[in-house]
């Protein structure tokens, strides 16, 4: 059986799995991204992850075709990620260069954002769209771009950093540096960081003022919402008042047929979908009379970048990668 592998290196967690012509993962795996101390403990971890990967299917029954992996900050055109604020480990690391060196297949890098959007344009709701974003809502926040059927990766591979670009003149900092970054708002520690603001703000009752703050998660903060609470409620307001604002920039500016939320807060589906429609709806250039698509990923979130890894593989062997420049 010829399979590829495909890795998503969250800021949490890393998922793999081994991913079929025809968009079927057959087995899967997950590891701590940020239980390995540095950037030589993760490689050995990954490396090992793959190779159990293959080991439980069976070393007889597979061949691999592949690798696609995406990472914060991983540039397509180098194979390295350097300098992403949202991994425990520091430095350069060549992902493309040591996973040939162990596996002796292709291996195609890019950043994680760029998977997701690869997975749901080969098999998710994008696959009959030519110009759409999917925006990955995480530990971090992240854009892939396509444009005229084609995956777009800027000059350096740098296309698409989303979270980067300013929502608020000298805001909250970021981990990157800067401040008012759209990231540091619309994450899952930029959710945490408005319910912390929003809880000193505002006297509301709510439960989860009974809540430690360093106890406080997203779905914490999701489930308190989903149970009525006026405190929750008003944070994703917030929250989706800002990403609706950029998004009606984004949308000015690339024209698309749709928007995808994928990614960990993003599964709050409503919470965040709807108060993101109404900014959306209040900020947009007026010219946009058609009214601007903000779906959920059609495929599941714990799959949807692996298979995106998968495709890139299918997409280097039949020597149909195209490139945006």
């Amino acid at each position: 059986m010829l399979i590829a592998v495909g890795v998503d290196v969250g800021g949490t967690n890393t998922k793999l799995g081994a991913v079929t012509q025809d968009g079927k993962i057959i087995h899967k795996r997950r590891f701590s991204t940020r239980d390995q101390i540095n950037k030589e403990a993760f490689l050995e971890t990954l490396s090992t992850n793959i190779k159990m990967l293959i080991s439980d299917i069976g070393k007889e029954y597979v061949d691999l075709a592949g690798i696609g992996i995406g990472a914060p900050k991983a540039n397509f055109y180098t194979g390295k990620v350097v300098g992403a604020a949202n991994l425990a480990w520091q430095g350069a690391v060549n992902l493309r260069q040591f996973l040939h060196d162990q596996f002796q297949v292709p291996v195609i890098v890019t950043n994680d954002a760029n998977l997701a959007a690869v997975g749901e344009n080969e098999f998710g709701a994008a696959r009959e769209m030519k110009n759409f974003l999917s925006v990955t809502i995480g530990t971090g926040l992240g854009c892939g771009i396509y444009i005229n059927g084609e995956l777009f990766h800027g000059q350096n591979d740098m296309a698409g950093e989303l979270g980067h670009t300013s929502v608020k003149f000298k805001g909250r900092y970021c981990e990157c540096g800067k401040q008012g970054c759209l990231e540091a708002y619309v994450s899952a520690k930029g959710l945490i960081r408005t319910t912390l603001k929003l809880l000193s703000k505002y006297e509301d009752e709510s439960e989860l003022r009974a809540i430690a703050s360093r106890d406080l998660t997203p779905d914490k903060i999701s489930s308190a919402a989903l149970r009525g609470d006026s405190m929750a409620l008003k944070i994703y307001q917030y929250t989706g008042d800002i990403l609706g604002y950029k998004l009606s920039d984004v949308i000015a500016m690339y024209n698309p047929e749709a928007i995808f939320l994928t990614g960990g807060i993003a599964n709050a589906q409503s919470l965040l979908f709807e108060p993101t429609r109404r900014s959306i709806h209040k900020y947009i250039y007026k010219s946009y009379s058609d009214p601007i698509r903000l779906l959920p990923s059609a495929l599941q979130d714990d799959e949807i970048s692996v298979l995106g890894g998968g495709a890139l593989v299918w997409k280097h062997l039949e020597n149909k990668m195209a490139i945006v420049h």
